[in-house]
């Protein structure tokens, strides 16, 4: 869980000794399954066509932890089977780039190669669980949009990395504005010569008073015409539309429960209570209350009956938390120039 520090085993035990009381004891005096207020702006790179940043714990200081995330589309060949999945847009072969980077001021006591490996693994886990939900976007026969999603921790002095992290992707792709786009089409003449050759730009039939012949009867003749896989974007004052209302809702957040050695469990975990507690289980849930995505960090075994338990638990965390983060998207998302920029290469 990228410890910028290490707790000495007084110290460890003191914290989870205060956790498990029949009257559990936190530093900020949180019961143990209570989030922290967090911040959640969007809109804050007007370069991107989706963007938002989420402060969790002291917003608007250098004592938080703070994610934002920028998406971008661009415009590439569409991917082999993209799109085709049992008939359903959602899920589909969709072309997603995926990139977690950790500012090193974020973590001044981590190496290079350490932070980089941090990078890597919470790149890992969004790569592996945002991309499938989301719909694919094409515009031609032969091009389609390609979600490139960046977010950048700027700090984490707060803790609890993994579910701002997440929390800031599901803001910004909800601010997410596609662009509207219009097919241009033209015609290409491919007449047929007197010597029975093929004249692609008809200028024999133009030479002999034939000129461009359009309709069914002319085409028997040896007129064709294509289409051509070019478009324009329209200019809309919105900067397009947002994603279906259902992708949105459904998109997933992460709940992060830390797991004590006695089985209780406990949310939004402080950089000392993270590295005290023996094992997390991250849990990746959407609006519909369905897992997406699990993963178990640290050295303690968790039984079937327990996992059951703590995920229908999760479920619950997750459904308050969308809940809340759905009220602040419904605010309406002001781009104004000038502010962080798009920080992506």
């Amino acid at each position: 869980m990228a410890p910028t520090t290490v707790l000495s085993q007084s110290e460890s035990s003191f914290i989870t000794s205060s956790l498990v009381l029949p009257t559990p004891i936190r530093t900020d005096g949180r019961g143990l399954h209570e989030f922290r207020p967090f911040e959640l702006s969007t809109g804050v790179a007007p370069q991107a066509n989706g963007s938002a940043r989420v402060q969790l714990g002291h917003p608007g200081s250098t004592n938080g932890t703070e994610a934002v995330t920028a998406v971008r589309l661009e415009v590439l060949d569409r991917p082999v089977g993209f799109g085709k999945d049992e008939g359903s847009s959602v899920g589909s072969r969709v072309d997603v780039t995926c990139s977690v980077d950790c500012s090193p001021s974020a973590f001044p006591l981590m190496d290079s190669k350490a932070l980089d490996a941090y990078s890597t693994y919470l790149t890992t886990l969004v790569q592996q669980t945002i991309p499938p939900l989301l719909p694919p976007l094409p515009i031609t026969s032969s091009l389609s949009f390609h979600y490139t999603i960046d977010t950048l921790l700027t700090s984490t002095a707060a803790g609890n990395i993994p579910d701002v992290v997440f929390l800031s992707i599901r803001s910004a792709l909800s601010d997410l504005r596609v662009p509207r786009t219009r097919n241009v089409a033209y015609q290409a003449s491919l007449s047929i010569d007197e010597n029975g050759e093929s004249d692609m730009v008809g200028i024999k039939g133009a030479a002999l008073g034939g000129g461009k012949k359009k309709g069914a009867a002319d085409r028997k003749k040896g007129q064709a015409l294509a289409k051509g896989a070019e478009f324009e974007i329209e200019d809309y004052w919105d900067e397009g539309e947002r994603l279906d209302e259902s992708v949105r809702l459904d998109l997933p957040v992460c709940i992060t429960l830390n797991i004590l050695p006695n089985s209780t469990h406990f949310l939004d975990a402080t950089t000392a209570e993270s590295l005290a507690s023996p094992t997390h289980l991250l849990t990746f849930i959407n609006g519909k209350s369905e897992v997406v995505g699990l993963r178990l960090v640290g050295s303690t075994e968790v039984g079937v009956a327990d996992l059951k338990a703590l995920l229908t638990a999760a479920k619950t965390y997750a459904s308050n938390l969308i809940t809340a983060s759905n009220a602040s998207l419904d605010v309406p998302a002001v781009r104004v120039p000038g502010g962080l920029g798009y920080f992506g290469s």
